[in-house]
């Protein structure tokens, strides 16, 4: 597949780009050239948009694989996906930020979508879109449509969910909003949009799809995922940070990016094994218990002294136009 059309008579070249992909990566090889080549293979003209990849120090060949169809080829070694998609969008030239993970694909008419989105509305300041599983099976399948399910709903309620690989944004909002925040472990997409909704429209685009791999949700488990989210998802309502680094304690890789190989031999060792990872986590548990549950009760006690406070003024509202109303009846 060719990396650019041919050139002709040069005409259009020095136009700026209308939309500029950010892909960060991390040891990749096998999954990137897949994401590059489904996006060198968009309805949009090549001269409209950008291709840029932000490695994060690889140790394989995904560097090498990423300079065969990437227009650039940054590096990193913070070590946050937040703090990379963010240097991307600083090397970027493309009015609109569009973002897509290494290991996603796809589909023919993204860009468009996106672009003429924007076109449409011009105060829309982000938009996001659906996600389905490149493998796994009915499980996953309805795992996905669940999380659609999610997103649609939040967007009608007027707090947009945003998904980090299938997702852009204006480019002067996405600075205005401060970007990415790169010390987030987990929900930095959530993050953002919540940011985003000071800076114009956020919604939710049903035609805007990707297809992403579920290798992580295999590897972690469902319930340990799920826990890890829903945790971070505390942290980031409550305005506290997410303790634990992504994956450490509730995935299953050894640290090196790779699947941990189970405790060989014996049912004694595997057991054995289970009850240290385990104990690690209520570890974990208790420590955040201990250093945020001050912070969360005083929380709690605010909330609900406001839905009090609310639902008191309210009471007293409806009292008073009963009280007048029976006061007409009897004088009537």
């Amino acid at each position: 597949m060719r990396r650019r059309r041919a050139a002709g008579s040069g005409k259009g070249l020095a136009r700026p780009l209308r939309i500029s992909v950010i892909i960060p990566s991390w040891n990749e090889e096998k999954y990137i050239g897949r994401t590059l080549r489904s996006l060198l293979d968009q309805s949009v003209p090549k001269d409209d948009y950008e291709i840029i990849v932000v490695d994060g120090r690889s140790a394989d060949k995904t560097v090498r694989v990423a300079r065969r169809y990437a227009d650039k080829v940054l590096s990193e070694d913070k070590g946050s996906i937040g703090h990379a998609r963010n240097v991307g969008a600083r090397a970027s030239r493309g009015e609109i930020l569009a973002f897509i993970d290494a290991d996603s694909v796809a589909p023919r008419n993204w860009l468009s979508v996106i672009r003429r989105s924007f076109l449409r509305d011009r105060r829309l300041a982000g938009i996001s879109g659906y996600i389905y599983p490149t493998e796994g099976g009915r499980r996953m399948r309805a795992i996905y449509s669940v999380s659609n399910a999610m997103l649609s709903a939040s967007s009608k309620a007027g707090f947009t969910l945003f998904v980090g690989f299938n997702c852009a944004y204006r480019r002067k909002q996405f600075f205005a909003a401060g970007g990415f925040n790169p010390r987030l472990k987990c929900t930095e997409d959530i993050d953002l949009g919540l940011r985003m909704r000071s800076h114009g429209r956020c919604r939710i685009v049903p035609e805007l799809k990707m297809a992403s791999s579920t290798r992580r949700v295999q590897q972690t488990g469902i319930p340990k995922l799920a826990a890890q989210y829903a945790l971070s998802y505390w942290c980031l309502f409550t305005g506290t940070e997410f303790p634990i680094e992504y994956g450490k304690i509730l995935d299953k890789s050894d640290g090196s990016g790779k699947k941990g190989a189970r405790a060989a031999g014996r049912p004694s060792e595997r057991a054995g094994a289970v009850r240290a990872r385990w104990g690690a986590v209520k570890r974990e548990i208790r420590a955040l218990a201990m250093r945020y549950g001050p912070r969360t009760r005083a929380y709690v006690r605010d909330r609900i002294g406001r839905l009090r406070r609310m639902g008191g003024r309210r009471l007293s509202a409806v009292r008073a136009r009963f009280g007048n109303l029976f006061k007409r009846l009897k004088n009537g």
